[in-house]
């Protein structure tokens, strides 16, 4: 189970590099964006800097929480819980470090704008970690047996037609009759 951490941490570093460039590239076209409309002062910044930083906060989070689901898809409820404590420890060593880094960096911007709501600028990391929980509890602990809806349907399917064959079978017979009986009606009236 330790091996499948490692593995999932890797996948996660890759991402955490995909999106840290995205961020940047987003954070860098918001700066020039206020920049060229001289509004890069005041709490617009500050807020539009939040904006972006919740997004990625959110992004990650996804991210996480759907590479968990791979990873876990074909274990079983007892290697999931087995395997609970090591994945909430990712969580937090993966995204908690990141959601303080952007905490601070928020606050340096406000203390650079002079901006002093300090209480606008909470980025949310125990609501965060509250929500990954809740959907980590959800994804470790339900059953595999939803993995392949269409089986399951082919074998309700099955079943169906297993309990009800005398009468399927019956009323497909009954259908047939009646319809030779309509052709032979109507062929009849055709000179």
């Amino acid at each position: 189970m330790a091996n499948t951490v490692e593995i999932l941490e890797s996948i996660l570093q890759q991402d955490a590099h995909e999106a840290e460039k995205r961020l940047g590239e987003t954070i860098g076209h918001l700066y020039c964006e206020l920049r060229d409309i001289n509004a890069f002062s005041g709490s617009t910044p500050v807020q539009r800097t939040k904006t972006e930083y919740e997004k990625d906060i959110e992004h990650r989070r996804d991210t996480f929480l759907s590479r968990v689901k791979q990873t876990v898809s074909d274990m079983n409820v007892e290697q999931r819980r087995e395997l609970s404590p090591a994945i909430n420890d990712l969580a937090r060593r993966w995204l908690g470090p990141h959601i303080s880094h952007l905490q601070e960096e928020l606050k340096n911007l406000a203390t650079r704008l002079q901006f002093h709501e300090y209480q606008m600028l909470d980025l949310g990391i125990d609501r965060v970690f509250k929500a990954i929980d809740a959907h980590l509890h959800i994804i470790l602990s339900s059953p595999n047996d939803l993995k392949h809806p269409r089986l399951s349907i082919k074998i309700s399917a099955i079943n169906f037609w297993l309990r009800h064959w005398k009468w399927i079978i019956g009323t497909l017979i009954a259908l047939g009759v009646l319809l030779v009986m309509i052709w032979d009606h109507y062929s009849k009236q055709i000179p």
